[in-house]
């Protein structure tokens, strides 16, 4: 089996080492994660009769950067891309 693995970018697919490729799923699926906590916190922000976007904005920014939020979402990321993973590799066999 190779270490490299193709990586979709664009119209382009790249040759890069599996490490690389799992490490940047694992940012993808964090930062898609924290984006959506994002619209969750600002939009029930704005629905507050007291609250905005400018209050949900900083309810996030005090939740991201909480010593257990972040890490939590990271490794759900993990977890997930290695599940993901592991289960391709066994219907492939």
């Amino acid at each position: 089996m190779s270490d490299r693995t193709m990586l979709a970018v664009g119209a382009n697919k790249l040759s890069v080492p599996r490490l690389v490729k799992r490490t940047l799923q694992v940012a993808v699926a964090t930062a898609l994660t924290a984006g959506v906590l994002f619209v969750i916190v600002v939009a029930n922000g704005m629905l507050l009769a007291r609250g905005g976007a400018t209050q949900g904005f900083g309810l996030w920014l005090t939740l991201i950067g909480r010593s257990d939020v972040l890490p939590m979402i990271m490794l759900t990321s993990v977890v997930t891309i290695a599940y993901l993973t592991w289960e391709r590799n066994r219907e492939k066999r």
